[in-house]
């Protein structure tokens, strides 16, 4: 059984995140919002497979090409956290291009959790991850935390640190981007640069970007063209080359 420690970990920073966006009533002015995920949508969502063990979990193998862990087993790991496996949907974004997403809760009214697996079935090579503290309820922020952590303990079964990096990442990124904000609000301009924080674990790139006080955005990935900084500097146009 997964460690719980994503209620000590990310779950804090989720919960802190969701206060402060209840709290605070003149946000800092950051870049555009994160891109809506595609609309149209084909069939076809991944069946769940069984819970992968941690013993299954340690011995995948990573070739430079995926992640180790197939769709249906990283479906699993939100699965294993309370979050629909059904949610789960084929989007077609054009150009032979195809990658499977979820929302949670399963509306566009509001949406707290996005989560999109780019790849083949078999192994697919990009996850994000992207969270909005201020759509969450109070309850949902510690269930985020867990999710997380049980992600990165599913894909990093070896790295004691692994339920410690979305917060430390997510942390930085954010308190960077307002920073950075707040800099140009005195000095009269809008700011266009998102500080993406960025990392890389046994062939993996490990990528945090947020936009306060809307989103808070992970990328793990082992494809050059889909790390958040490669394509474009703007956040929303983070995956323009991600196939």
């Amino acid at each position: 059984m997964l460690p719980d420690r994503g209620y000590r970990t990310f779950g804090a920073l989720a919960t802190l995140l969701w206060l402060a966006g209840c709290a605070s009533d003149d946000p800092p002015a950051v870049a555009e919002a994160t891109p809506e995920p595609a609309a149209e949508a084909a069939p076809g969502p991944a069946a769940p497979a069984p819970a992968p063990t941690a013993s299954t979990m340690a011995q995948a193998e990573r070739d430079g090409e995926g992640l180790g862990l197939s769709q249906a087993e990283l479906v699993q790991v939100f699965a294993a956290n309370g979050l629909d496996p059904d949610a789960f949907e084929m989007q077609d974004l054009g150009e032979g291009r195809r990658v499977l997403t979820a929302s949670y809760p399963a509306t566009t009214e509001r949406q707290v959790l996005f989560v999109a697996l780019f790849g083949e079935a078999s192994d697919p090579h990009t996850i994000r991850v992207d969270y909005f503290p201020m759509n969450a309820r109070e309850e949902e922020a510690p269930r985020v935390g867990a999710t997380l952590d049980s992600l990165m303990l599913a894909l990093f079964p070896d790295w004691g640190d692994a339920g410690q990096w979305p917060e430390v990442a997510g942390q930085r990124a954010w308190q960077e981007t307002t920073r950075m904000a707040e800099e140009a609000r005195e000095q009269g301009a809008e700011s266009v640069q998102v500080p993406i924080i960025e990392t890389d674990r046994e062939g993996v790139s490990l990528s945090a970007v947020s936009l306060p006080p809307s989103v808070l955005s992970y990328v793990l990935t082992t494809r050059e063209s889909c790390r958040p900084a490669n394509p474009a500097s703007r956040y929303s146009a983070g995956f323009v080359g991600c196939v």
